[in-house]
Order: structure tokens, then sequence, then C-alpha cells
């Protein structure tokens, strides 16, 4: 009798009904951006708010002779697309450039919900890459630049929103070193002057585990390609080139061709789903994108961040089992490393067969360890 109240017990611990939306959010979710060894750009220090220099007493500030004629209107256009290094630039330079670039929603929205990614784009020396609109423009919407599903992370070196599996295996969000550039591109050093060095923060981890203790000079692959395009003229350009430079059946050639199909521009879109990639595989495949990417809120309603949900049940689930044994459940797949909104993970829980699973088994909640 003893037992079977027992069973009872932890079985109803996986029951929903008669729960607030809240309540089962509490209970059945959890936030977790790093997974074991492998972990995200962290540790980064807030972003002080720039502060006007001083002037002498009796004199008026200005925005200087050019940026002081433009109609107010005009000005706040301009501003949005300037990048955060130059509105710090107009910030610093008097009291009317510091109460502008305050005024702007750019600025304001940044610096409120995700200051620690402007910080780590100063720190990657990139922080003058990209526009300030192109940054809020990821922050208002909640879903994965190439495959449309809920993106928590940030790759800072394009500032395209990603999930986790597109961050680790799809090619347009990835860095690689010089080396790989001049290889696979047939590139010069001068030719690598022309587009952002990204310079990896010393002591952050890879996704091997291995802490890197000094700075890694990486470059964007995207924006290697589209330099190699300039050069060369086309994709059949770079193939020919790498052609001469090592033949056809030299590695170098072979392995370029992987690199050659990468999408350049803004819409790096997909209706291939990365989530079939293993999640070890993938890691082992791929090492950079931890020192390159972070997590980053979601603000799709002004007001309202979403910062992603994973699910416990799921995780309870997916502990106890073997690889193997993942992946023969088609059901869940590699859920555990799934984030959704809170409007989406109500849904999932609702439906969640791990749910159901651990609650026949009478199995326990298994809480998750603090990265």
């Amino acid at each position: 009798m003893a037992d079977a109240s027992v069973e009872t017990e932890s079985q109803s611990q996986w029951f929903i009904d008669g729960l607030e939306p809240e309540e089962i959010l509490d209970r059945f979710t959890y936030r977790r951006f790093s997974y074991g060894k492998v972990r995200m750009i962290s540790g980064i220090d807030k972003v002080p708010k720039p502060s006007a220099i001083r002037l002498s007493g009796g004199r008026t500030s200005s925005l200087g002779p050019v940026l002081g004629r433009l109609p107010n209107e005009l000005l706040h256009m301009v501003m949005h697309w300037l990048d955060y290094k130059s509105l710090f630039a107009v910030a610093r330079a008097s009291l009317l450039g510091k109460a502008l670039v305050e005024s702007l929603p750019v600025y304001q929205e940044l610096l409120t919900y995700a200051p620690e990614v402007i910080a780590a784009l100063s720190r990657l020396n990139i922080l003058g890459a990209h526009p300030a609109a192109l940054i809020r423009e990821a922050l208002r919407t909640e879903k994965c630049a190439a495959c449309r599903s809920y993106g928590p992370y940030l790759f800072l070196p394009t500032c395209h929103r990603c999930c986790l599996e597109c961050l680790s295996s799809y090619s347009p969000l990835r860095v690689i070193t010089a080396e790989t550039a001049k290889k696979y591109f047939v590139l010069g050093a001068k030719d690598l002057q022309k587009i952002p060095v990204i310079h990896t923060i010393p002591g952050q981890m890879d996704a091997s585990g291995k802490k890197r203790p000094s700075s890694v000079k990486l470059f964007s692959l995207a924006a290697v390609k589209e330099l190699a395009l300039s050069l060369h003229g086309s994709t059949g350009g770079i193939a020919r080139a790498a052609y001469r430079a090592y033949g056809e059946k030299k590695p170098a050639f072979l392995r370029g061709t992987f690199y050659w199909k990468t999408p350049v521009g803004r819409d790096i879109s997909t209706r291939f789903s990365h989530r079939a990639c293993y999640w070890r595989k993938a890691t082992e495949r791929y090492r950079w994108y931890c020192l390159v990417a972070m997590p980053f809120p979601s603000m799709k309603v002004p007001g309202v961040v979403e910062r992603g949900l994973f699910c416990k049940c799921c995780y309870s689930l997916m502990l106890g089992i073997s690889p193997r044994e993942r992946l023969r459940l088609p059901y869940t797949g590699n859920t555990i490393f799934t984030v959704r909104n809170k409007a989406d993970t109500l849904e999932h829980i609702k439906e969640c067969r791990s749910r159901e699973m651990l609650a026949q088994n009478g199995a326990g909640m298994v809480e998750p360890r603090s990265p």
C-alpha cells in the first residue's frame, strides 16, 4: 500500500491539471546555455553609458557642420544606420550628441536589454562592423535566420539570430582562420585586410571544451566568400583559382567545395533542418562557434523580453538513456537541446511525450545542474 502511494506521488509530479501557465513554466522548464564544457561567450562586463566630454563654461555644443544642418527626422534616420562605435563617438563629442544618441531606440533597447552584446562586439574588435539598426532588428525577432525555429543566440560576426543546431552546423554561421581563408579561397594577406578581423576573447572555451588562453584571429566565412567573389568573379572563378593552385585531386581543392557553397548576404534561410545533426558530432566538426556567439534575448513585443526555455521533462528522460536509445525516439529527437519561447513551451509541455512516459514509469524529476 505504501509503495502504491509513493508511485502515485511520483506520477502526480508530472500532472499539469489545475496549474496556472506560470506554475507550469516554473515546474517543468529551466534556462541553460551551456552543455558540459561547451559554453558560449560569458563573463562579459556590462557597457557603461558613454559620457560626453566636458565643455568649457559659456560654450555651446553642436553636432558639427554636417550633422547639425540635417532636419531632425533625417538626422535620426542617419544615426540609426551608424554602427555603435560611431554612435559612441558622437555621444562623446558634445552634449547635444550625447542627448541625441541616448534618445535613439537602437541605443536605449540594446543598453537596457542586452548590454553584454555591445561589450562582446567591442572585445571581439567588431563594434564598428554592423549598423546599430541591424542588431536592433535581431533583437526584435525570435526566429533563427536559417531554419526559422526559435533562436536564442546571436552570431556576432554577422549579427544573425540563430539556434544551436544551425550555429554549430550551418556554413554561413561559421568563422575560419586566416590560413583557411588563404588556402581555400586563394587570397593573400593584403586581401584579408579588407574585411573585419575578429579577435576572440582570451580565456573562453571552444566547442571541444578547450580553453583558449590567448586571442585567435578569425574571419566570417560569409565575408571571406564575398571578398573572394569580388576578386575571382564567381564561385566557379574561386574553384578555377583553387584548381590552378592545388590541382583537382588535392585535398585542399576537394574540401574547398564545402566552403564555396556558403550562402552570402542577409538572407541565409534554408529548408534543411539542422536538428537532424547529432550534437556531439556537430561540436567535433566545428569548434569555433562558442568563441563568437552568445545568448541573446528577443523582444518581439515591445517591453516583453524572452530568453528561451528548455523542457525539464525531456531533460529528465534523456539523461537516463544512452545516445543510441535517444536516436530511437523520433518524437523527441534532440529536444533536450531545443529552446522555445513561453507560448510554444506551454504547448510543448501539454503534449510532451517525455512527460507522459515519465509519469507512466513513476520516474522522478531530474533537476538540471548549474553550468
